[in-house]
């Protein structure tokens, strides 16, 4: 008996590492990430035919960046998805991108292959807080990363934006959050920073409270509710993908570092991705069970 599935997509790549940056990312290069596009297409030949005919709900690309590999190998993986599994025509094809990485070609291969919706990493609006978080943004980047969805029709499309930034008052968190309602985005996610260990800077904790108050107010006004802790969307609008990592529903992840829920049960994927890339249809090399606390 089929089951609803999601998918999700990990491309640990950037080319810039940002000051406060927690995840495990690796430099981009065209050789590493076209043997990562290769390893992640034989990850999904291998898992997908014990989930035949199960209709996927969502498709999640994230990172890092998925705008790290080429345009080729990304509709290369996102053609073969849609050979190896169901597909409707309103499956949430979500793509995770930095605005610095956002152009009208990315517009046009995401309009060929399907993607629906964008997650937009703002971070904030101001330029003295991406200088002090080392983002490799900037403000013309960012405004045109919320123009070119609403001229290629893009039906959703989403801005991360971060409290808690050293330095940050709730007046500079109003200024980026008006930024980007103002650009009609169907969606945020409010985000605290957090800092890694051992890295100590001024922040400005008292400020935070005023910073979500004054979020929960703007947003309500404008039409957005909250649906999950820290993410507003417009009716409608809320992320699918979001929603069934909260489910038990069956949730596919590849790539290294990524868990699977199959039937309740998890597992987790190799964090080694020399591993990962040199045996991606290798389940014993690859996969390890989750033990639930």
């Amino acid at each position: 008996m089929s089951a609803p599935l999601h998918l999700y997509l990990h491309v640990p790549f950037c080319v810039r590492r940002c000051t406060f940056c927690n995840q495990k990312i690796y430099p981009a290069t065209p050789e590493t990430c076209k043997a990562y596009a290769n390893a992640l297409l034989a990850e999904l030949e291998a898992t997908a035919p014990d989930f035949s005919g199960d209709p996927v709900q969502t498709v999640y690309w994230g990172g890092g960046s998925p705008t790290a590999l080429s345009q080729d190998d990304f509709a290369r993986i996102m053609r073969r998805i849609r050979e190896l599994f169901s597909l409707a025509a309103d499956t949430e094809i979500t793509v995770e991108a930095l605005p610095n990485r956002v152009d009208a070609s990315w517009m046009v291969a995401f309009q060929n292959t399907g993607v629906n919706r964008l997650v937009l990493g703002l971070a904030t609006a101001r330029i003295p807080e991406l200088e002090r978080i080392g983002s490799a943004n900037n403000m013309p980047s960012s405004e045109t990363s919320l123009i070119l969805p609403q001229l290629f029709h893009l039906p959703g499309y989403e801005a991360t934006l971060l409290y808690g930034i050293p330095g940050q008052t709730a007046a500079n968190f109003a200024t980026s959050l008006r930024f980007a309602v103002k650009y009609k985005v169907s969606a945020l996610r409010l985000d605290p920073l957090t800092l890694p260990k051992g890295v100590e800077e001024t922040v400005c904790r008292d400020e935070v409270p005023a910073m979500l108050d004054y979020a929960a107010r703007h947003l309500t006004e404008k039409g957005y509710h909250e649906y999950l802790p820290g993410r507003w969307a417009k009716l409608g609008q809320e992320c699918r993908d979001l929603l069934a990592r909260q489910s038990t529903e069956n949730y596919l992840s590849f790539g290294p570092g990524t868990t699977t829920r199959v039937d309740g049960g998890l597992s987790r994927n190799t964090e080694n991705i020399a591993v990962y890339t040199l045996h991606p249809q290798e389940p014993e090399l690859l996969y390890k069970p989750v033990t639930r606390a």
